[in-house]
């Protein structure tokens, strides 16, 4: 269980969803990482780099998986995505719900979670993060049926780096340990978001893991888009829309 700034506890499937594409030429569909929820309309954050292949190229439609209260998915589109230039982290927006036939669907608001834009953090400090890397799907036409299989990763803060190996901004290395389908996850310290999962090195058995996260101090100069204006995140937080702790709170 998480808690929201408010005090509520919640499932963490609700604040924290797989994202899926649809690949047209395969007709099939594809998990390729984990966001999660800072609106309750359905603002999110994810990881830049699973939103492309490997060659470079966005696809061309984006799902999010939403689990309600009753434990059932709705499955939303993503209608508004925006890339940071240089940093591993996007913002975007999530549209109407359908069910696993495609069919209209309710949705409910989303218990957004809390981040934390606090500059002092000290090595050793410990570190989790949730996603969806287990994930199976099942295509049985018409219908495609997801398992989806989160897990939690556990580790330490090591260093603030300027870049790693496969992460070319600045982010913290760590040694949780985490599978593909985990970038763009939240990484937690004390219950609030401080960075999103990048990338994580092979390792042999019995070494410690090492992995990179995106700080998510990257997101404040970015913008949502609202009636036809651009609105800095850094504005929503302080208006209250989304949940922001800094040093001077």
């Amino acid at each position: 269980m998480l808690n929201t700034d408010s005090g509520l506890q919640f499932n963490d499937e609700q604040a924290i969803f797989p994202i899926i594409i649809f690949i047209p030429e395969l007709k099939k569909f594809k998990c390729v990482g984990t966001g999660f929820f800072i609106t309750p309309l359905g603002g999110f954050v994810t990881a830049r780099h699973v939103l492309f292949d490997n060659n470079g190229n966005g696809y061309p439609n984006y799902y999010a998986i939403q689990k309600l209260s009753s434990d059932e998915p709705v499955t939303r589109v993503v209608r508004q995505l925006k890339y940071h230039p240089s940093a591993d982290i996007a913002i975007g927006m999530l549209g109407e719900g359908y069910d696993g036939m495609a069919i209209p669907k309710e949705y409910e608001l989303a218990p957004p979670l809390t981040l934390s834009f606090k500059k002092k953090l000290v090595a050793n400090e410990e570190v989790l993060t949730f996603g969806y890397p287990n994930t199976l799907l099942e295509n049985n036409e018409p219908k495609h049926t997801f398992s989806f299989r989160g897990n939690w990763s556990t580790g330490k803060l090591v260093d603030l780096v300027d870049e790693s190996p496969l992460v070319k901004n600045k982010c913290f290395q760590t040694t949780m340990f985490f599978d593909h389908g985990t970038s763009g996850g939240p990484v937690f310290k004390e219950g609030k978001v401080i960075g999103v999962n990048s990338s994580c090195m092979n390792i042999m058995d019995g070494e410690e893991p090492v992995s990179f996260v995106t700080p998510i101090h990257y997101l404040l100069d970015m913008k949502f888009e609202s009636d036809g204006s651009e609105i800095v995140v850094r504005d929503l937080i302080k208006e209250g829309y989304i949940a922001g702790i800094f040093d001077d709170i």
